[in-house]
């Protein structure tokens, strides 16, 4: 893959993000525990199991690459999510969790699952005055309404989410975001901190960025991976447009 940072600034008329990790983390580490998970399930139960055991307990049933399910509005979002904690339950009998307990597992996984990095809000009303911000998420389309929630929706002039398009491939993803509003590969850039999506991103045309905000795996990527953009921070894109 060859380095691409020598693209033409003045074209770029859209930055394409996938959100997670790069703009928001789940605040208990782990995408699926919600913030008040352990106010509905026993902790000491949760951590009977050792821990690879926990990992292989959480079913794949929303993985992009098993979801086949078209998901276009919230409710179905949470119809989702539903099924998801009912099949983890059943792989977890420990938990010992009432079925009734799901509704308030999920509320608080649709609906608080998300903690942005402080960069991101110092950024994105800047940056959507020049350029569209455009959210690519896999599978959360109440990831909407928590961007309206904290005032960034209307910093992403585009925000879609794979599972409202029945996309599970993020190669398609991206060409259907360049088809979609117009774009050529030349006129966005896309960020990620998954070296494989930057890969998809570039063979299509797309000058990508890999966000590395660990210091270690900062040091590690420049060394190793020298024909990639590496970022430290979602600041840097700004320096680098400014150019």
């Amino acid at each position: 893959m060859s380095k691409s940072n020598t693209f033409d600034k003045n074209k770029i008329k859209a930055i394409l993000f996938n959100p997670e990790r790069v703009l928001n983390i789940s605040p208990t580490g782990h995408w699926f525990i919600a913030p008040n998970f352990f106010k509905y399930i026993n902790k000491n139960n949760f951590n009977s199991k050792e821990k690879y055991q926990r990992n292989l307990s959480f079913p794949k049933c929303v993985d992009p690459e098993s979801n086949e399910s078209l998901i276009i509005y919230e409710k179905e979002n949470f119809e989702q999510f539903n099924y998801y904690y009912k099949i983890l339950l059943e792989n977890f009998p420990q938990l010992e969790i009432k079925f009734e307990k799901i509704d308030s597992i999920n509320v608080d996984y649709v609906y608080n699952h998300y903690k942005f990095f402080n960069d991101t809000f110092k950024l994105f009303p800047e940056l959507s005055k020049n350029y569209h911000p455009k959210s690519n998420s896999n599978n959360c389309t109440s990831l909407k309404n928590i961007f309206k929630k904290i005032s960034f929706k209307n910093c992403f002039k585009i925000l879609n989410t794979s599972s409202q398009k029945n996309i599970n491939n993020i190669n398609t993803f991206h060409i259907s975001s360049i088809d979609e509003y117009s774009l050529s590969p030349n006129e966005a850039i896309f960020v990620d901190d998954n070296i494989k999506n930057c890969d998809a991103a570039k063979k299509l045309g797309i000058t990508s960025f890999l966000l590395c905000e660990d210091y270690k795996s900062y040091i590690y990527n420049k060394i190793k991976h020298r024909e990639y953009n590496i970022i430290r921070s979602l600041s840097d894109i700004k320096s680098i447009l400014a150019k």
